[in-house]
């Protein structure tokens, strides 16, 4: 997915499977999400990589496939994933959007589920953000998210 999703796409970073592994083999933990409903399976169409080190949680790469989008699926994983990855820590989550020619419909999706927009760099447009544990954003309550 990281190879060819671009639309919703928060960093467009591009991992090989190679690099997905030592990424996996260092402590990343990489979530990948098959999504059904009732019209079907779209098989995996959601993938996040988070890298946490002693101080805080980072959101390397958060992406979902455009068969998905509209249905607030992508709202309601990235937040159960921060549960789920931060329980009993009460880490720091940090993020990034990173812009390019094809993601803009991305651009706005952290501000809008609690991250705080800390600064942009005027160079890249690169917007920097923290998550902010307090807010708690209403999320739809018919998605059944399981991790195993």
């Amino acid at each position: 997915m990281t190879q060819k999703t671009n639309q919703f796409n928060l960093t467009t970073k591009r991992y090989t499977e190679e690099q997905l592994r030592e990424m996996a083999e260092k402590g990343a933990n990489i979530y990948c999400a098959n999504v059904k409903d009732k019209f079907g399976d779209n098989g995996i169409t959601i993938a996040a990589i988070f890298i946490e080190n002693d101080k805080m949680v980072y959101l390397d790469s958060y992406l979902l496939s455009c068969r998905i989008l509209g249905r607030e699926i992508e709202k309601v994983t990235l937040l159960k994933l921060i549960e789920e990855i931060n329980r009993d820590k009460n880490k720091q989550i940090k993020a990034q959007f990173i812009p390019s020619k094809k993601n803009s419909i991305a651009a706005d999706f952290l501000d809008n589920i609690g991250f705080v927009h800390i600064k942009t760099e005027e160079k890249t447009g690169t917007k920097h953000y923290v998550f902010d544990m307090n807010k708690k954003p209403a999320i739809k309550t018919f998605y059944k998210i399981k991790f195993i």
